[in-house]
This record gives C-alpha cells, structure tokens and sequence, in this order.
C-alpha cells in the first residue's frame, strides 16, 4: 500500500507543479513512477534481510516469568526458522500516460516456517496448563494484484477514479504437531491451514478483494486530499524555494564581489586584444584566478566574510505554522557542512556569437566530489498522508557529485559607460548519489534504516522529475541577480589604475 500511495503522489507532484501558464498536464515518464516502486520494494528487501529477519533462524530461546505464588511461566524454542520474506516477485507492473493506470502484480513465491521443538509450561493462580509444538507449515504464491486509474488536473490535483484489487494464495502445507493440556490438537490445525482456510478464500473470494479495495482506497483518498498535494500548496512551495534561492544569491554574490580582486592589467589586455582566441584565453585566465580567490576565502574567511568550509548553521526549528496541523514540529541541532570549497570546474569557456550585435557567451560545468552534513540531532512529530511521523536522533547526510552546468549569454551596453548585461541563462543541476543515515525514527532501528534508504532513492527521483522547476528556479534567479549586480559595474572602471 505505501508503494501506492508513493507512486500516486508523484503523479500528483507532476500534476500541480507544471508552470502556471500550461493548460495541459504534460505526460509522466512511466518509468520515473515503475522505477520508484522498484526502488521501495527493493529498500523493503534490504531492511528485512539486513536486520536478520530473512532468513529468520533462533537456535535456542528461552524465557521465563515468575511472581511468586501467582504466577510462574517457562517457555522455550529450539531450532526455529522462517525463511522468504524478503523474496518479493514483481510479476507486472506498469504505468500508462494515456490513461493514467497503474497495474501491478506482486508475489511472495514461498514462505517456509520450521520449529523442530518448542514448549510451554505455566502456573497461574494453582492452575498447571503446558502445551508442546513442532512441525512446518509452507505457504505457497501469495499474490497481491490490483489496478488503479486516476484522474489529474492541475487545479483539482489527484484523484482515484477506479481501484481494483484481488488477493490469493496458491497453496498452504501444513504439517504440525500441536498437544495443549496433554490433548492432541495437531489434525484439527492441519486442517485448519490445509483445508478449512483455502476453502475459505475461495468461497469469499469476492468479499475479501472487495474489503482490500475499500481499504487501500480509504487510506490512497485520505492520503491524497488536497491539504497535502494540491496545487496551491505545491506552487506556494516553489515559489518559497525561488525566493530562497535569490536571497542567498544576492547576499553570495554581494558580499563575494566585495572581496574578490580583479587583475586589471590583464583584463585591459584582453579587452584590447583583437585575436578572439587569445582575449577568450586571457579572459578564462582571469576567471580562473576568480575561482580560486573564492575557495580561498571560503576555507579561510575575510574581515567580511565567515568561514564557509565548514559552514556551521544554528538550530532550525519549524513549527505548526508551517505544516498547518497542530502539535507538528521540526527541530534541527546544530549542523555542519564539509567540502562545498572543493568544487572543480570540468569546462570553462568563453565564446563570442554573432558579427554585428555580439554576445559573449560563458559555459560551465562543475561539480563537487562529496559534500557531508552531519547535525548533531534532530526532533520531529507531525502528520503526513494520514499517519503520524515522529522521530529524535542524529542524522547525516553525503551528497554525492553534486553537478551544476550553466550557460550564460552577455552584451555590453552602453551608457554613460559599459555595462554587461545577462541576456539568457541556462543553468541545470544534477545528482550523483544522496546517502542519509538517520537514527531515532518511530525509535526503530527497522524503520530508521528502511527510511534512510528510501530517501536516498526519492531525493534523485524528485530531482529527476522536477527537473525542469528546479532548473528554471536556478535560471531566473541567477538572470535576476546577476543583472541585478552587474547593472552597477562599469567594465571601464575595473581597468582604470
């Protein structure tokens, strides 16, 4: 249910958060919502057998409770095991554009559990009751298939308009022994699994895939009201994010142009230089030098600026107002952020378009081999999809190639002086890899490794299908600031003595 309930939340994700000037819902790349359920399906996989639960082997155990002259049980188990948990077969799945279904048909080929012996004796209050266990039960193609069709829209967000699911299992093999109180029970149990329960299935085969259905759409309608995805709150978010983002550029860009010195011999040489290739050379040059000012002063800071590697951020809490639920918070500790001075310019050029009206054109590509954030704890408590989601811990994360590619095209204009204006900006990111290990979540080990894990998949999904946003968020933001900045820059004055 919650690979459902994930898969139809990206598709209301690429529903709402289409710009505001589109009338039709663009198509969504099956394999981004196939590929996702592959992923959760493959963290479930892992989180089972890395936390020993499959195969699930006991050798011996043994327990006892006593309360004297109330109570005193004595319990043991030998040779225990339960083996195919984690085998997850994906008999179908797929998605279609046309007419927004997803199918899918997954199976549980065969559970296996094994007990060669087992006891239990027990007084309570005087009375003596004991019980013996030994045997395997085997359950065989456990399937759970389904179709669901939606309805998208960008006011109306998402919807279900159809859901149906069927449950089955092929066969179940029984073969116990069970004695309570000293009385054979073990026919009655095998007939129970062998027959009685198949029989079952069977005969209200229709009743309980109608119950499935009317369970899992309670819970997909519940989590898809538009309190979570609409419209409205999507675009608010990215909004948010766009003024965010131009924040820290106009006081990056601000306070780093204060500091960074510009070799003005050498752009005066290469303003002057008629050889297009050696002015572009001598202009990379000075880029260059640029570059490396800025590493410089971000691993030691200025009289203006702080050291940014490591860059160290306060606590960060954020409260009801945000999530708009009562009692819901986020607290952050104090948090640390290694490595952002160790980007590398893989290309860098500079290029000159067009004979009468010229352009200059700058192209990059950068990147950063790892960066790692690490925050000392975290506290949360808040509601989402229709369940709470509580966690205290520690949390890091690394931030594996972090890539940025830009392309940037300028003219001179002149008035009053010379003045670079940003025409056009292409500006695009990219991931490598995203590695968080959070600790402390619903205080489980489990679900702490099986959430670390599942966002360590959806970050790069979400950056994959809300690509073209977060590219034109970057692109607009660094067009606005950058002419912003450069409107007040006479190129005359940087090579003035």
């Amino acid at each position: 249910m919650k690979f459902l309930v994930f898969a139809c939340a990206l598709l209301v994700a690429g529903a709402t958060a289409l710009p505001p000037k589109t009338n039709e819902v663009e198509p969504i790349e099956p394999r981004l919502i196939t590929n996702s359920i592959r992923n959760i399906i493959r963290q479930v996989q892992n989180a089972i057998r890395e936390n020993g639960l499959d195969p699930l082997i006991i050798d011996s155990y043994e327990f006892e409770y006593n309360v004297p002259f109330l109570v005193d049980v004595r319990l043991f188990l030998n040779n225990f095991s339960f083996i195919g948990a984690s085998d997850i077969v994906i008999r179908q799945l797929d998605y279609s554009v046309v007419s927004n279904r997803l199918r899918f048909n997954i199976e549980l080929p065969h559970l296996v559990l094994v007990v060669v012996n087992s006891g239990l004796k027990a007084n309570v209050l005087g009375e003596r009751y004991s019980g013996d266990f030994r045997g395997s039960l085997a359950i065989d193609g456990i399937r759970l298939s389904g179709e669901v069709r939606v309805n998208i829209g960008i006011i109306s967000g998402i919807s279900i308009r159809s859901l149906d699911m069927k449950f089955g299992i092929d066969r179940i093999t029984s073969n116990v022994n069970l004695t309570l109180m000293e009385e054979d029970l073990s026919a009655n149990v095998n007939k129970l699994f062998n027959e009685d329960i198949p029989y079952i299935l069977k005969t209200f085969e229709d009743s309980i895939n109608q119950f499935i259905t009317d369970t899992i759409r309670a819970i997909l309608d519940q989590a898809l009201k538009p309190s979570y995805f609409s419209g409205d709150n999507i675009q608010h978010f990215i909004a948010r994010m766009h003024a965010i983002t131009i924040s820290l550029l106009v006081f990056a860009s601000f306070v780093n142009a204060s500091d960074l010195k510009i070799d003005k011999l050498r752009l005066e040489e290469a303003l002057k230089d008629s050889r297009v290739g050696e002015r572009n050379r001598l202009l990379e040059g000075i880029l260059n030098d640029l570059i490396d000012q800025l590493r410089d002063i971000m691993v030691n800071g200025t009289e203006n600026i702080p050291v940014l590697d490591p860059l160290r951020i306060g606590e960060i809490e954020v409260g009801e107002s945000i999530f708009e639920t009562p009692e819901s918070f986020i607290k952050i500790g104090e948090t640390r952020i290694d490595n952002l001075s160790t980007f590398v310019f893989d290309t860098l050029n500079i290029a000159i378009e067009g004979i009468i009206f010229q352009r200059y054109i700058l192209s990059f590509d950068t990147h950063i081999p790892e960066i790692n954030v690490n925050t000392n704890s975290y506290d949360m408590n808040f509601v989402a999809m229709g369940g709470q989601v509580f966690g205290s811990g520690d949390m890091s994360v690394n931030v594996v190639k972090p890539r940025i590619k830009g392309r940037l095209s300028t003219s001179l204009r002149i008035n009053n002086g010379m003045f670079l204006t940003i025409n056009d900006c292409d500006i695009q990111v990219s991931l490598g890899d995203f590695q968080p290990i959070i600790t402390g979540m619903w205080n489980s080990e489990v679900a702490s490794s099986f959430i670390s894990r599942f966002l360590g998949n959806l970050i790069p999904e979400l950056m994959t299908f809300f690509k073209y946003e977060i590219n034109q968020i970057l692109s607009d933001a660094v067009k606005t600031i950058g002419n912003e900045i450069l409107k007040d820059i006479n190129v005359i004055d940087l090579i003035r003595p």
